[in-house]
C-alpha cells in the first residue's frame, strides 16, 4: 500500500510544482500582442499630425524593442505599484502643471488597471491581451505626458505664429526606464522633473496654484463702474473686496466684538488700485478708469487659462536662457539685460504693430553701429516710401533717403541723421527676420501704456545707456569716448568683446522676483490662437484594437 502511496504523493506534487512554474512565466501570447500593438503602421491623424505624440510613440517603440516587447508595468502576479503610481498621480500632476487632465482619462485607466489586478490568472486570451493593452496604455500615457510636460501640448509651428521651434532634447524612454527600476517608483518626481527648469516657470506654476485656490472659494466679485475717491457702499465693499482678492489691498482682521467699518474709498484704496494697475501695465494714478475696470472684471477662471497658456510657452524654450542675455517680452513692451543672473537694466521698447508683427525668436548679438544709415525693406519701400515720393517729389530728399545699388539693383537708404528711424544706435543680431535693437527720435512713444508702432524691429528707450553697459569692458570706449563717438555723427561699427542671446519672447503672464504677478492684453492674438488649438486637442489614450488590425479582422471575417 505504502508503495503505490508514494508514487502517487510524487505525482501530484510535480503537478502543483509545474502549475506554479507556468504562473511564475509570462505568456509569450503578451509580448507578442504588444509587438503587434506597438509596431502598427496604421497610426491616428492624432499621433501624425503633432510632434510630441508623434515623439512619444517613437520612444515607445524603441523602449519595447529594447526590453524584447516584454511588459513593463506588470509581473505575472499582476500589475506593479509603478502602474497604480502613475494612474493616481494623472490628475495631480496634470493640473499642478497647467495641463488639461481631462485629457489623459485616468478613469478609463483606472478601470483597466482594475480589472487587470482581479485577473486570477493568464491562460485565458483575454486576460493577456488585457495586460498587453494596460502596459502599453501606461506606456504610452507617461511618454506622452513627458513630452507634453517637457516641450509642450501643442507647438508653435502648428499656430501660424512668429515662434522659432527652441525646444529642449529630453531622452523620454531612458526617463521611464529610469523610473521602473526605482522600487519606490517616484513616477510623480520624475514627470515634475521635466518641467522647464527656469526659476520663472517655477514661479508662475506656483502662481496657477494659488489663482486656483481663488476660483474654489468662488472668485472674485464684478465692481461696479462710476467710483470715485470717498464713495462708500456695496459697491466699494465689491471693489475692496476685489483687491484684497489678489493681494493689492491689505485687509486688516476686524475686531472682536466691534463692528466692521464701513466701506470707504479711501487713500488705502487707491494705492491698491495703483498696484494693481501696475500689475497690468497701466498707468498706476490709482483711479478707477475704464481699463482698468476692464481689467478688474476679468474672470478669474480667465486668469488661470491665462496662465496655463504662459506654462505652455515655457516648454518650448531650452532649458537655459544663458547666463548673461537680453530679454525682450513684447505684450510687456519691456527690455531687460540680465547679467550674472540678476537683473543690470531694463526699460520700455516699442515694438511691431499688428501689421508687422515682432517674431519670436532668439539669436546672438554680434556688434553694434553708431550712426547707422537705414537700409529700407522693398515691402516698406514699396508699400510706403515710393508712393509718397510719386505724389510728391522731394519727398526722399527732404527726409535724407537716397537709391543704392546692390547686387545689380537698387534700394532705397535713410541716411545718418536726426530724423533716421535707427536713431543714433543699433544693435545687431543677424537673422532671418531682419530684426534688431535700436535706438529712435520718437520718444514721446516710450510713455506710452500700449507701444506697438514699429515695422518690426524693437525700439529702444536708452540705447546709449545699453551701449555703455555692453562696451564697459571695452578700454577703447570708456568715459565719454562713445558720447563723443555718437555725436561726431561719423558711421562705425564696433564688434561686441563676447556674443550675447538676445531672446524676444511673447508672455502675457509672468511672475516678478517678488512674488508679484503681473498680467498684459493679448496684442497679437497669440494666447487666442494656442487656447483654441489646446481645446481641439484630441484624448491621449488610443483605440488599440484598431492600431493591431483587430477591428478590421473582426469585420472582415465571414
Amino acid at each position: 500500500m505504502k508503495l503505490r502511496i508514494l508514487p502517487l504523493s510524487l505525482v501530484l506534487a510535480g503537478v502543483f510544482l509545474l502549475t506554479g512554474c507556468r504562473e511564475k512565466i509570462m505568456p509569450p501570447q503578451v509580448a507578442q500582442i504588444i509587438r503587434s500593438t506597438v509596431e502598427s503602421e496604421t497610426l491616428p491623424v492624432s499621433i501624425k499630425e503633432q510632434k510630441e505624440r508623434a515623439r512619444a510613440w517613437d520612444e515607445m517603440r524603441r523602449f519595447y524593442q529594447k526590453r524584447q516587447y516584454q511588459p513593463a508595468w506588470s509581473e505575472v502576479g499582476g500589475p506593479r505599484p509603478h502602474a497604480e503610481q502613475l494612474v493616481e498621480t494623472l490628475g495631480s500632476i496634470t493640473t499642478a502643471e497647467g495641463l488639461d487632465p481631462r485629457r489623459y482619462h485616468s478613469t478609463r485607466l483606472a478601470g483597466l488597471l482594475s480589472q487587470v489586478k482581479e485577473q486570477e490568472s493568464l491562460e485565458s486570451p483575454e486576460a493577456q491581451r488585457r495586460l498587453a493593452d494596460l502596459d502599453v496604455e501606461l506606456t504610452f500615457v507617461y511618454l506622452t505626458l513627458a513630452a507634453h510636460t517637457a516641450i509642450g501640448r501643442v507647438q508653435p509651428e502648428t499656430l501660424r505664429v512668429h515662434w522659432e521651434d527652441q525646444s529642449r532634447n529630453v531622452d523620454l524612454d531612458a526617463r521611464l526606464e529610469t523610473t521602473l527600476q526605482d522600487k519606490d517608483g517616484a513616477v510623480m518626481e520624475s514627470l515634475r522633473s521635466l518641467a522647464p527648469p527656469n526659476p520663472r516657470y517655477a514661479r508662475l506654476r506656483d502662481a496657477l496654484a494659488r489663482y486656483r485656490e481663488i476660483a474654489a472659494k468662488g472668485g472674485w466679485p464684478s465692481v461696479p463702474a462710476g467710483l470715485e475717491m470717498g464713495a462708500r457702499g456695496a459697491g466699494v465693499l465689491a471693489l475692496r473686496n476685489r483687491l484684497a482678492a489678489e493681494g493689492d489691498l491689505a485687509v486688516p482682521p476686524a475686531e472682536e466684538g466691534q463692528p466692521a467699518p464701513p466701506p470707504v474709498f479711501d487713500d488705502a484704496v487707491a494705492q491698491a488700485i495703483a498696484r494693481f494697475q501696475q500689475r497690468h501695465g497701466l498707468d498706476p494714478d490709482g483711479k478707477l478708469g475704464e481699463g482698468t475696470l476692464a481689467e478688474l472684471n476679468v474672470p478669474v477662471q480667465d486668469r488661470i487659462r491665462q496662465i496655463e497658456l504662459n506654462l505652455e510657452r515655457w516648454r518650448w524654450l531650452p532649458n537655459s536662457l544663458g547666463d548673461s542675455y537680453i530679454w525682450v517680452n513684447v505684450p510687456e513692451y519691456r527690455m531687460e539685460l540680465i547679467d550674472g543672473g540678476r537683473k543690470a537694466l531694463d526699460m520700455a521698447v516699442v515694438v511691431g504693430k499688428q501689421q508687422s508683427q515682432t517674431p519670436v525668436f532668439s539669436d546672438q548679438m554680434e556688434y553694434l553701429e553708431l550712426n547707422p544709415a537705414w537700409n529700407i525693406p522693398t515691402s516698406i519701400a514699396e508699400e510706403e516710401i515710393l508712393p509718397k515720393q510719386a505724389s510728391d517729389p522731394g519727398y526722399m530728399a527732404r527726409n535724407n533717403m537716397e537709391f543704392v545699388s546692390s547686387g545689380g539693383s537698387q534700394r532705397i537708404r535713410q541716411r545718418p541723421g536726426p530724423d533716421n528711424p535707427l536713431g543714433q544706435v543699433k544693435f545687431m543680431f543677424p537673422n532671418e527676420h531682419d530684426v534688431y535693437l535700436h535706438d529712435s527720435p520718437a520718444d514721446h512713444l516710450f510713455s506710452r501704456e500700449e507701444r506697438d508702432f514699429s515695422h518690426g524691429c524693437v525700439r529702444l528707450e536708452r540705447p546709449v545707456q545699453l551701449a555703455e553697459y555692453l562696451l564697459r569692458d571695452n578700454p577703447d570706449w570708456r568715459g565719454t569716448r562713445l558720447r563723443e563717438a555718437i555725436v561726431s555723427g561719423e558711421q562705425r561699427s564696433i564688434k561686441l568683446p563676447k556674443k550675447l542671446p538676445v531672446h524676444i519672447l511673447y508672455f502675457t503672464a509672468w511672475v516678478e522676483d517678488n512674488g508679484a504677478i503681473h498680467f498684459r492684453k493679448d496684442v497679437y492674438g497669440h494666447d487666442a490662437k494656442l487656447a483654441a488649438a489646446l481645446a481641439q486637442e484630441p484624448v491621449v489614450p488610443l483605440d488599440l484594437p484598431a492600431l493591431r488590425g483587430d477591428v478590421r479582422a473582426a469585420v472582415s471575417s465571414p
